[in-house]
């Protein structure tokens, strides 16, 4: 009987972490120990709406982390490394890695720049540096379409500003010293101005007055929320002055139902009661994960279960 306690308390805690794993990262996720009265963001357990039913796991890098515990100047936070345990006299050997240097980054070329002279022993602010940080890692080239710009435009070889403008995909195209090529190389025709066309939903929004007077610079089109407005009478709109009762919260699937604009009737209407922490323990699909991640956890806990339950199974029939 031993085992089959421990069969049944393996196979609950399995059920329950899964529930409290974040989606996209390792992040390591444990329930609360107390869930009365906790609910969730909204009326469902999936995205990260039951958050606030999980906490940070213990003893790890990323419980450490969350306490501001930081690595020194040359080493940054590691997310394979979030679950590992940890104290905070050995967090920055545990949880920490090397910071990746500007020149193994090689952010420089493909942005039309040149990397500074020391660029071997620059970092970026984290683990890795990111392409947002070009004027950490690089200095301009002037003999690039992106670098050369200014150059070319003072030589009056540089785009017909009335026609033309950069092509952001040939920024790290070279370009002659004398700009000669710059305008061929490096420029393309402007885009004309797009109108709205995109079809406001029914159900939820109305064509803004001016929808047929409505442009902006080419080639991107202009998306519903630029061209739609609410549609007054729906929960949509009464969002704005009505409110959900105590542990309820509004259901954007009703988006489009009627609603009073005073609100009156917006809890009734426009609300779902909040998914209980206590209901997220032992949902089934659901939980921070997302759905690949969410769908390969679940299959390694029913593998689990499965084990666990012929364990048990074996173990009553040996009458242990």
């Amino acid at each position: 009987m031993k085992c089959a306690a421990l069969c049944i308390a393996v196979m609950i805690t399995v059920g329950a972490a899964d529930n409290c794993m974040k989606a996209g990262d390792a992040w390591p996720m444990q329930l609360k120990k107390t869930l009365t009265a906790l609910v969730c963001d909204d009326g469902t357990s999936e995205g990260e709406s039951c958050g606030n039913c999980c906490e940070t796991t213990p003893g790890t890098c990323a419980a450490l982390k969350d306490k501001n515990t930081k690595c020194d100047e040359k080493t940054g936070s590691d997310e394979t490394k979030y679950s590992v345990e940890a104290v905070a006299a050995t967090y920055i050997e545990k949880c920490c890695t090397a910071k990746q240097t500007c020149k193994a980054a090689d952010i420089c070329v493909k942005a039309g720049m040149k990397d500074k002279t020391n660029a071997a022993t620059l970092m970026g602010r984290k683990m890795k540096v990111h392409a947002s940080e070009v004027r950490t890692c690089c200095d301009d080239n002037p003999l690039t379409c992106f670098g050369g710009q200014a150059a070319a435009t003072t030589a009056s070889k540089g785009c017909d500003a009335a026609k033309q403008e950069i092509d952001k995909t040939k920024y790290a195209t070279t370009v002659s010293a004398d700009y000669s090529d710059f305008k061929a190389k490096c420029c393309i025709a402007k885009a004309s101005p797009v109108k709205c066309s995109v079809a406001c939903p029914a159900a939820t929004h109305v064509k803004k007055a001016n929808y047929a007077n409505i442009t902006k610079p080419g080639p991107t089109a202009l998306m519903a929320s630029e061209c739609c407005d609410d549609k007054p009478g729906t929960c949509k709109v009464a969002s704005g002055t009505g409110k959900c009762k105590a542990k309820r919260t509004t259901d954007k699937s009703k988006n489009g139902k009627a609603a009073l604009a005073d609100g009156t009737d917006y809890d009734a209407n426009c609300c779902i009661d909040k998914f209980t922490c206590a209901a997220f323990k032992t949902a089934t699909t659901g939980g921070t994960l997302g759905a690949a991640s969410r769908a390969n956890t679940q299959e390694a806990s029913t593998a689990m279960l499965l084990l666990m339950l012929s364990i048990l199974g074996g173990s009553l029939a040996q009458g242990k």
